[in-house]
């Protein structure tokens, strides 16, 4: 091959890295700033549309519920989603009594808010919002969460932060700054790190916020919370973090591994099993020790 060849192949290699290395984490950060509006349909029926606004002034749009057998259910949707996307969960727990209180995170829907909301990087305060509304409505709530993906992780980083939540559903939860990413120490080695410590780097950078408190930490620090975890079958990263985020929530802590369907689809393909385990974990009244698959 020719000198000139050589050259050109060079350039293309280095070309390829840059873009795998650099442009293409740093376009993932960059995007988790933008906004997901989203047009949502009519609340479902016996429920409310609803205006909350955070302690920082954000307006969030809900559908609400009023509870019927004592307690409430706050409900967050993933990333790029909105309510709407959280529809069935909140129908399902309306059915059996439940309050439930069904959000659109900032950035989101049809709230508002700016960030680095693809990540939920400031979800704390729409958590906060959010409790305090269930709190106005009766203070004697016994106060409950389910989150899908990106909400899952914004409650497990918070809940050290909420000890009024009794319980929290997390389903399909894995990480969301390069400390949760690290939570594996398969991830460690700076090689298999790099692209995602860009990534956030770069969120963190051009959404100008900082990351919140890593959802390992949270739940340690949650020692009165309960936690279920669940995990699609098909997605071995959901499989590697609730191992960990199991273990270490010991004997306050469920996690079934749900043996078909994808990313948060447990109730979708398997809504008998779903609704029979996740009401059943709800109804719980004392903290027992719970083994994989429950």
């Amino acid at each position: 091959m020719k000198k000139k060849h050589w050259k050109i192949l060079g350039w293309i290699v280095v070309g390829a890295l840059l873009v795998v290395y650099l442009l293409l984490p740093v376009g993932v950060g960059i995007f988790a700033t933008f906004r997901y509006p989203e047009t949502v349909d009519d609340a479902p029926s016996g429920f409310e549309e609803i205006t909350m606004t955070t302690s920082d002034d954000i307006e969030l749009k809900a559908w609400y519920a009023p509870a019927q057998n004592g307690s409430a259910v706050l409900i967050l949707h993933g990333a790029t989603s909105s309510r709407e996307g959280v529809r069935n969960h909140a129908l399902l727990l309306a059915s059996r009594g439940y309050g439930v209180l069904a959000v659109d995170l900032r950035g989101h829907g049809e709230s508002g808010g700016d960030g680095v909301n693809g990540f939920g990087w400031k979800s704390e305060l729409d958590i906060e919002a959010s409790l305090s509304f269930l709190t106005r409505q009766d203070p004697h709530l016994h106060l409950h969460a389910i989150g899908l993906s990106m909400g899952a992780e914004a409650l497990l980083s918070a809940a050290s932060r909420f000890p009024q939540i009794e319980s929290i559903v997390s389903e399909g939860a894995t990480h969301r700054s390069i400390q949760d990413y690290l939570a594996l120490s398969s991830r460690e080695n700076l090689f298999v790190s790099f692209t995602t410590r860009v990534m956030y780097l770069s969120a963190s950078l051009w959404g100008q916020t900082n990351a919140p408190k890593p959802m390992l930490t949270s739940i340690q620090e949650a020692t009165d919370t309960r936690f279920y975890f669940i995990s699609a079958k098909s997605i071995q990263d959901e499989i590697d973090y609730n191992e960990v985020y199991y273990t270490s929530a010991q004997d306050r802590s469920r996690w079934w591994i749900v043996p078909e369907g994808g990313h948060t689809e447990a109730l979708k393909t398997l809504p008998e099993e779903y609704e029979a385990k996740v009401i059943g974990f709800l109804e719980e009244k004392t903290e027992t020790s719970l083994s994989i698959g429950n």
